[in-house]
């Protein structure tokens, strides 16, 4: 007698538990094949439980969501603070009211003009912090909105009371987040 089991490309042998994987090569998935071919069914595999439903509904949610951020976002190691300080940076730039003569203390500034730039003037210093932060506020509405989805789906599915509508809440939310 066999078992299906959820996750695995074979089967289980319930005799004495080994894994038998999906190989035709296999002698033991080839004694399967002769077991199938005489009319016999295996079991299916065990279902999960409400909370490994729920479990996995939150990790797919929360990966869709992190593949929705990664579309507008730099997803690296650092790349978060850097965001910080660069936008930290241009609010203290304009709020000093673009200081051009003092720009060496606004190094994040600085760097960015540069880099649009080969050679920066004031005009270019109040453009970089202006698209600094033009770019942070554009990433807090759109992160807002991935949130939002993220914090719904999660809801949606923690009131459901079966797996097909956990499942359901967590389609919905996935491909929500997918469209953002």
């Amino acid at each position: 007698m066999y078992k299906f089991v959820t996750g695995f490309f074979g089967v289980m042998r319930l005799s004495d538990g080994a894994f038998i994987p999906d190989a035709p090569g296999n002698r033991d998935w080839q004694e399967f094949r002769e077991w199938l071919a005489k009319g016999n069914t295996p079991l299916p595999p065990d279902q999960p439980s409400l909370d490994e439903v729920r479990k996995s509904a939150l990790a797919a949610i929360d990966a869709a969501a992190g593949r929705a951020r990664a579309r507008y976002i730099t997803i690296a190691p650092g790349q978060e603070g850097t965001y910080l300080l660069k936008a930290a940076d241009a609010d203290r730039y304009k709020a000093a009211g673009y200081p051009d003569a003092q720009i060496a203390s606004y190094p994040w500034i600085l760097a960015k003009a540069k880099a649009m730039t080969p050679n920066p003037g004031a005009a270019d210093y109040q453009a970089a912090a202006d698209l600094i932060i033009a770019t942070r506020d554009a990433w807090v509405a759109k992160g807002a909105a991935i949130e939002e989805v993220r914090e719904r789906g999660k809801a949606a599915f923690a009131a459901a009371t079966d797996t097909a509508g956990i499942e359901a809440a967590r389609d919905a939310a996935v491909a929500e987040l997918d469209a953002l």
